[in-house]
């Protein structure tokens, strides 16, 4: 009869990225360091493997995790695959941004889906991606941002920024400067003056890998026409722009109108 094997489990170390559509079974392999081993017990024994030659299997991943971390695969039109990778710490911070929930009817926010799962999921989502990432690979320009603007054929959130000419001089005076981040400001305007607008409009910045394929983080999302550059100074002076603070509500939406006039 021969000895069981018990196998020291392996740490939980760099994982290959997951389709969302196959997680349930995805083998990926993980990279160790030349001097790690796996050691496996043969009755009295021990035995050492190389670890780089382990396959591992990762358990599925759960709906929770997918809309912090989302992992997905689109196949362009030439058939290679590249990947879209929503970083878990990104995933985290934007569900206090673009993704708090439709029921949060407030500038900066989605109303169109609930999570980067649900962005993911939609149809049009994936094939307003899949060009600008053929865009993106013809140009062949690996470490570096990109930023994208996806053009969809309904609104699916309100923007965060109006244009500095749509504003009355009342309307300017009332602004008050404000940090967007440690390195940018910009005049904001004060809630209730104007709602958000609603934007048909995902701005995305993504960084562009090659390992074996090309792979795309999602540096930022938010809804509404790209501001141009990474803020930095003073964004209205830049850029003719004026910020609006994420608790300013969005404009009312043409089925908020509807079912107000049925009650």
């Amino acid at each position: 009869m021969s000895e069981r094997v018990t196998p020291v489990p392996i740490p939980n170390t760099e994982v290959k990225p997951l389709s969302a559509d196959d997680s349930r079974n995805a083998k990926v392999g993980r990279r160790q360091d030349n001097g790690l081993f796996l050691y496996l017990f043969f009755g009295s024994k021990f035995c050492h493997i190389d670890i780089k030659a382990v396959i591992c299997y990762i358990p599925f991943c759960n709906t929770e995790r997918l809309c912090e971390m989302g992992i997905t695969k689109l196949q362009l039109s030439n058939g290679s695959i590249v990947e879209l990778i929503m970083p878990k710490k990104k995933g985290q911070e934007l569900t206090r941004t673009c993704f708090r929930g439709k029921h949060c009817h407030q500038a900066g926010n989605f109303f169109a889906w609930q999570n980067f799962l649900e962005f993911w999921n939609d149809p049009e989502v994936q094939e307003l991606l899949t060009v600008e990432l053929e865009k993106l690979v013809a140009k062949e320009q690996p470490e570096e941002d990109h930023r994208i603007e996806l053009d969809f054929s309904r609104d699916i959130g309100w923007d965060q920024m109006v244009d500095q000419e749509d504003l009355s001089q009342d309307e300017l005076d009332a602004c008050e400067r404000r940090d967007i981040n440690s390195r940018a400001s910009a005049l904001f305007l004060p809630d209730h003056i104007m709602p958000a607008p609603a934007t048909n409009v995902v701005t995305m910045v993504l960084n562009m890998k090659h390992d074996r394929h090309w792979i795309f983080y999602v540096c930022s999302m938010n809804p509404g026409v790209d501001c141009g550059e990474e803020p930095k100074g003073d964004m209205t002076k830049r850029q003719k722009l004026v910020w609006l603070h994420w608790s300013n509500p969005g404009e009312e939406l043409e089925s908020q109108s509807q079912a107000a006039s049925t009650n």
